[in-house]
């Protein structure tokens, strides 16, 4: 059973779940699978009440052909009480539903120093984010250039070496050249557009493959052992690694558009192109720049 039809079943069996509730009992994963599918699924409602498995007021999923309480679309909470309750929803779908636990307000049994303790543990989640898709991306670079376990061992060992502060691409490797840069960058509040600061990250790793330096600096504002300098970078394949979802495909298409429309794009001198990743083979026409989407986690 697919996890559509195990949603759709259950739904029908108990109606009124919200989707972290409808994770944590089928044990989907990632339970962002489920907020995925039930926007997507035309049998299904969804609107803002009180869950009736956490007693949260969440966006909650019903059969359009089953009975089901009125509800609208969410609406703000009054500024008295929104920032609040919005943080502690936050925090407790996040504990509940990543490691299964209990569900209770854990937002207000922390005490301010057990905070400060999950604050430090979870400072470096965008590079642990980051490596892991990095991980994905040897392993995706050794099936395609068909390296062997012992030139692959020695790329994964290059990547889990390298700080995650140095200056250089987040893969770079000489047989065969590869450089490629890695985001772990989602479009907000479960929409299909990257926010400015996503779009100008994208941008300026783009730009940095291609030798420019990032927007509204000049190659005289670097140091020299800024990646733009280095040697190999034109005849270099490329790749721009992100995250495999729906909602991150759309967005890159639609910031990869973008990118033909921007007059410094026009004017690059040889022309190149942003292209996906071909399904099979070897994507090797430098200086072309190609997208590649990774998951990490088995389906």
């Amino acid at each position: 059973m697919t996890q559509r039809q195990s949603i759709l079943k259950h739904m029908h069996q108990h109606p009124g779940l919200c989707d972290g509730c409808l994770a944590q009992r089928l044990g989907i994963k990632p339970p962002q699978s489920v907020n995925r599918i039930c926007r997507h699924e035309a049998a299904v409602s969804r609107g803002q009440v009180t869950c009736p498995a956490c007693a949260q007021p969440k966006i909650r999923n019903f059969l359009k052909n089953s009975p089901s309480p009125s509800f609208s679309k969410p609406q703000k909470l009054k500024k008295s009480i929104s920032r609040n309750q919005n943080l502690k929803t936050q925090l407790n779908d996040a504990l509940v539903s990543i490691f299964r636990l209990q569900e209770r307000d854990y937002y207000g049994e922390l005490t301010f120093a057990q905070l400060l303790i999950l604050k430090q543990a979870l400072a470096r989640i965008h590079d642990t984010v980051t490596l892991k898709l990095t991980f994905q991306l040897v392993h995706w670079i050794a099936e395609r250039f068909r390296l062997t376990e012992e030139k692959k061992a020695a790329l994964r060992e290059q990547v889990d070496s390298q700080s995650a502060n140095a200056s250089g691409f987040d893969l770079s490797w000489n047989d065969p050249k590869v450089i490629a840069e890695v985001k772990g960058c989602i479009p907000m509040n479960g929409g299909n557009v990257f926010g400015a600061a996503q779009w100008k990250g994208l941008t300026n790793d783009l730009r940095q493959m291609l030798g420019l330096p990032a927007l509204g600096k000049t190659k005289e504002q670097l140091s020299l052992r800024s990646k733009v300098f280095r040697e190999g970078n034109v005849d270099a394949i490329k790749f721009l690694a992100l995250y495999d979802c729906p909602e991150v495909r759309t967005a890159a298409s639609k910031w990869r558009a973008s990118m033909y429309e921007t007059a410094w794009f026009k004017e690059l001198n040889p022309p190149i192109q942003l292209l996906e990743a071909p399904e099979t083979g070897i994507p090797c026409v430098p200086p072309n720049v190609y997208l590649v989407y990774l998951k990490p986690d088995p389906s």
